[in-house]
C-alpha cells in the first residue's frame, strides 16, 4: 500500500495509517471494517463494531440500511468503496481523497491505494454513501 497525498480536508486521514491487521481487530489493530468503524465513530456515526455479531443494537442495524449504492462516478470522503476480496467476500475501505481510499488487509498494516488503478480497478464493486452524514461529509 502506497501514501500518496490525501484531500485537503480538516480530518486528519495520516494518523490511521499505518496500524497494523488483525482480523476481527477493533484497534489497536484492525480489520477493515473495523478501520472503517473506528474512522466514522470519531466522525460521529454510530455503527456495529462487528457486522455478524448478533449484539449490534437495533439503532444500529438500522444506520447501516441508511447506506445507499451511489453512482461509480461521484465518490466522495466518507463514502465506503467495496471490492471483491475473494469469491465470496467483500473488502471494504474509505474514500480518503480523490481516487483514493483508505484500508487494511490481512499481512499489511493500513494504507492508500488507488482504486482506479489494478488491481483494485477490476474488482470494485461500487461505492455507498451514509445518507444521514452530518453536515460537511
Amino acid at each position: 500500500m502506497n501514501s500518496p497525498p490525501f484531500s485537503a480536508d480538516s480530518f486528519n486521514w495520516r494518523r490511521w495509517v499505518g496500524l497494523p491487521f488483525a482480523p476481527r481487530g477493533r484497534g489497536p489493530s484492525y480489520d477493515c471494517w473495523g478501520l472503517i468503524w473506528a474512522v466514522l465513530r470519531e466522525v460521529g456515526h454510530d455503527l456495529p463494531s462487528l457486522l455478524d455479531d448478533g449484539v449490534a443494537t437495533g439503532k444500529q442495524k438500522a444506520r447501516l440500511d441508511q447506506w445507499k449504492p451511489i453512482p461509480p462516478g461521484d465518490p466522495k470522503l466518507f463514502d465506503i468503496a467495496a471490492f471483491c476480496y475473494t469469491k465470496d467476500t467483500l473488502h471494504l475501505g474509505l474514500v480518503c481523497g480523490p481516487g483514493v481510499f483508505l484500508h487494511t488487509a490481512g499481512g499489511e498494516g493500513s494504507g492508500v491505494d488507488n482504486f482506479l488503478q489494478q488491481p483494485w480497478r477490476s474488482c470494485l464493486k461500487g461505492f455507498y454513501r451514509f445518507q444521514a452524514a452530518r453536515a460537511g461529509l
